[in-house]
């Protein structure tokens, strides 16, 4: 039984009326209805997506990736009430979250299990006691379960294509399919394609960031990309554009009364826009240098090119909150072999009379 608290009441005799309270909560109920007795799918359904992420202003996309992490808990587990959640539940989930297929690697990936993992271990803690580190608590659970997470794998800065392979990717444009009219107006899809690389190419920009972009982000010279829509994050994005940025942007006019590069096809979903488009243009690439090259490629290669230019450019242009990611995840060995190569060279021969510098 949990600690009980003696308070003294004035009773309308002028006695004292003793109320004694319990603070257990995990099997006799918490606030609005909840309680230990409830599954985590149940827990998910009725208080973390409708109260918590709704308080907490999370995008769409947090709420399609809950969803998927909790199905995933219901797939493996049984979904068991939240006061029976023990270890071998939470082995049962990262076992089974390991053998699914991986997008690319035969199986999912250590990185991508964590992400699963983290999900439910948010919701489980938001079961716990409020604390001044999980001040939302609500008292469910007296013991909130852990899920262990596998080791993080850190991701290759070389999966990037070369200035080379950009070149061939604009000159087989052609190859993509022609897609339906917009507005009304027919639009040549290899032109298309091959703005977007070179915008992409040039500012850096994610492409959700440039299928989001509308007209009134445009600055001339800049654009402000809002945050939680067209760029990551709770604040907005000013990015700078170069000259032909700016031209590209500017040749996009007359199509969409709103967005920049209006898609004709599914706005939510960017499937169309590899399989009528960009998978049939790098087809033109060697298989290993296709298979998983996607527009985020073209993000590292402005990455390293700007970053043989100027370091501190490089991070700003990206956006990244620490410059250990731009480091770990964009920039690719060529960079760090480009610089050394630079170094001046040691007199090694021995020779006094000769200077220490050729």
């Amino acid at each position: 039984m949990g600690e009980s608290v003696r308070c003294l009441d004035a009773a309308d005799d002028g006695q004292e009326a003793l109320r004694i309270y319990d603070d257990r909560r995990a099997s006799s109920g918490g606030p609005h209805g909840l309680s230990g007795a409830l599954t985590l799918r149940e827990f998910a359904d009725r208080y973390y997506k409708p109260v918590h992420l709704v308080m907490a202003d999370s995008r769409p996309k947090n709420y399609v990736s809950i969803e998927e992490s909790v199905a995933y808990w219901v797939r493996f587990t049984g979904d068991p009430r939240l006061d029976e959640i023990n270890i071998y539940h939470a082995r049962d989930f990262v076992v089974g979250l390991k053998g699914l297929p991986g997008r690319k690697y035969p199986t999912m990936a250590n990185n991508t299990v964590r992400k699963h993992c983290g999900a439910i271990q948010t919701i489980l803690d938001l079961c716990g006691r409020s604390t001044r580190e999980n001040r939302g608590g609500l008292g469910l659970l007296d013991d909130v379960p852990y899920i262990p997470r596998p080791p993080k794998q850190k991701p290759s800065a070389e999966g990037c294509y070369t200035l080379e392979e950009l070149v061939r990717l604009i000159e087989n444009a052609d190859a993509a399919e022609q897609p339906r009219k917009i507005h009304g107006r027919p639009i040549n899809t290899a032109v298309y394609y091959r703005r977007i690389y070179a915008l992409i190419f040039n500012t850096g920009i994610r492409i959700g960031g440039v299928l989001a972009s509308t007209w009134r982000n445009f600055h001339g010279d800049h654009l402000i990309l809002p945050a939680r829509v067209a760029v990551k994050g709770h604040e907005d994005k000013r990015v700078e554009l170069n000259e032909q940025a700016r031209e590209v942007i500017e040749a996009m006019r007359g199509y969409d009364a709103e967005r920049i590069f209006p898609w004709p096809y599914q706005d939510t979903s960017r499937r169309n826009l590899y399989t009528r488009g960009h998978d049939l243009i790098r087809a033109c690439l060697p298989e290993n240098r296709r298979k998983f090259f996607a527009f985020h490629a073209l993000r590292r290669l402005h990455n390293n090119e700007l970053a043989g230019i100027n370091g501190l450019a490089c991070m700003k242009s990206l956006g990244h909150s620490s410059g250990r990611t731009t480091v770990d995840h964009y920039t690719s060995t060529k960079i760090v072999i480009d610089a050394v190569a630079k170094l001046p060279k040691v007199a090694i021969n021995g020779d006094p009379q000769q200077r220490l510098f050729d």
